[in-house]
């Protein structure tokens, strides 16, 4: 079970301190699309097993937000890291509840405890992985919505150049 925390901090020049929130009514843009109505969902998906020993759980779907978002939380096990890349036209935040994860987003480094959050900007070139001896559990946002598609055909394969394949065809770069 993820434990929560009651402030987040965001990586990047600055760190700042902001309350939890919980949003309901109209959205305004987010990504390229825009939400006009409020959506609830529950988690009905078996988790998916990616590369890496990753277990992760689509939580919203972008096409349920009409395009705005993908929600995710996984988890990835002691040792697990992802190699420098950037995401063509994908906003990420990555939230930490459990574990330690480790980033360099842009060349900046920071180790992220539960509570933490980095927002990595599109095409920004990013890696992480945990750290410590134990797993990282994270919620995961990608706007525009779509991502999800990758992590489901990642989950169908064990083949490190199919993963790679894949990955450039979702507008990954490496």
């Amino acid at each position: 079970m993820c434990e929560t925390s009651s402030p987040a901090r965001r990586v990047g020049a600055s760190v700042k301190r902001v309350p939890n929130t919980v949003f309901a009514g109209s959205y305004g843009a987010l990504g390229s699309a825009t939400m006009t109505r409020a959506y609830a969902a529950s988690v009905s998906a078996a988790p998916l097993m990616l590369p890496g020993g990753v277990r992760a759980t689509i939580l919203v779907r972008g096409d349920q937000t009409e395009g705005s978002l993908t929600v995710m939380s996984d988890c990835a096990p002691a040792g697990w890291c992802l190699p420098p890349h950037r995401h063509a036209g994908e906003n990420e935040t990555i939230h930490v509840t459990k574990g330690r994860l480790w980033m360099v987003i842009d060349g900046e480094r920071r180790v992220l405890a539960p509570g933490d959050t980095a927002h990595v900007p599109a095409g920004v070139l990013h890696e992480g992985g945990t750290e410590g001896d134990g797993p990282v559990e994270r919620l995961i946002v990608f706007s525009p919505g779509g991502m999800e598609r990758l992590f489901e055909q990642l989950a169908e394969t064990t083949d490190p150049e199919e993963a790679f394949r894949l990955a450039t065809a979702f507008g990954w770069t490496f």
